[in-house]
């Protein structure tokens, strides 16, 4: 596993380690001893935790217990110590004790090539089988178990585990359960209805057409794919022939929704010309402009032309 995704919530990494193997501990009395499982325990590890971070007492009378240590690197001989001590004050403390679970983010090495090209002997696994011969030997009955980086992830792999593994891996694993939790069965929960209800306007056909039609009153697009998984999308007709026009209609999108040709002034919109069908007197105004000086103004300039 990639404990580099392990959510600890604040906490320091050890406390959430604790918590979560207290976790998985739990699942694994619920399924291996669900006919004789009397109690389970969390400990308060606040001045020492006698060697447990939580046990189960069976209706025989006798505990399973568990102790997590959070060593995600390489163990030393101090660390083992410290395992090897945890066991032995556990068995002091519970003395029907009958099987224990050490927890560990990592498997431990094994035999395996020095940088010398010499063979490693002192190995975590050696060491670990030294602690186990070591305590048998004073308690024969007792059970020590070890659980590491491989057996974790084979305990979140339970289905009752799956909100323990989203819990504390919530950012390293992306499942089906996942994303249907975070946007629903639908796919659309974390759009607004509003959204959706645009989104459902769209239609697909058996044919590969995608109509967006009712997406909008106008502007409408038809989208097609083709064999060669090319988009082909048209825009669908304004109802204005084509042609050539010299005035036109364009609404908010830009679309030309009507054409004319007009052959008049006023169909032009043009209001500071002369009429030709018109009869104007010199007191007349055209556009706000007086009639009698501009014409006055027109003469001036041609007689002065001809004169020089």
């Amino acid at each position: 596993m990639n404990w580099q995704h392990f959510q600890t919530y604040n906490e320091a990494a050890t406390r959430a380690f604790e918590a979560m193997c207290n976790q998985l501990f739990e699942l694994w009395i619920d399924r291996e001893y669900k006919d004789t499982k009397k109690s389970f325990v969390v400990v308060n590890g606040a001045g020492g935790d006698g060697g447990v971070e939580s046990y189960a007492t069976l209706v025989t009378g006798e505990e399973i217990g568990v102790q997590a240590k959070w060593f995600p690197d390489s163990i030393t001989t101090s660390q083992f110590n410290q395992i090897k001590n945890s066991i032995l004050t556990a068995l002091e403390v519970h003395p029907k004790l009958i099987k224990y679970i050490v927890c560990v983010p990592r498997d431990l090495s094994n035999l395996k090539k020095g940088k010398d090209g010499k063979i490693v002997r002192e190995t975590e696994y050696l060491k670990w089988n030294k602690i186990v011969t070591d305590i048998k030997s004073k308690y024969p009955n007792s059970d020590i178990i070890f659980w590491g980086d491989h057996v974790l992830e084979t305990q979140l792999q339970y289905a009752e585990a799956a909100g323990v593994r989203r819990y504390w891996f919530e950012k390293e694993e992306i499942t089906k359960e996942n994303l249907q939790s975070a946007l629903g069965t639908t796919g659309l929960g974390l759009i607004t209805d509003k959204e959706r209800s645009k989104l459902n306007s769209i239609k697909v056909s058996s044919g590969g057409t995608i109509d967006f039609s009712g997406v909008t009153a106008s502007g409408a697009l038809t989208a097609k794919i083709n064999d060669d998984k090319t988009v082909l999308i048209t825009h669908n007709k304004s109802g204005v022939s084509s042609g050539t026009y010299k005035s036109v209609t364009v609404d908010d999108y830009g679309h030309v929704t009507s054409g004319s040709n007009p052959t008049t002034l006023s169909g032009y919109g043009i209001t500071d010309a002369l009429n030709s069908s018109t009869k104007y007197a010199l007191s007349d105004s055209v556009g706000g402009n007086a009639l009698k000086a501009n014409l006055l103004a027109n003469l001036f300039t041609e007689t002065y032309k001809r004169k020089y």
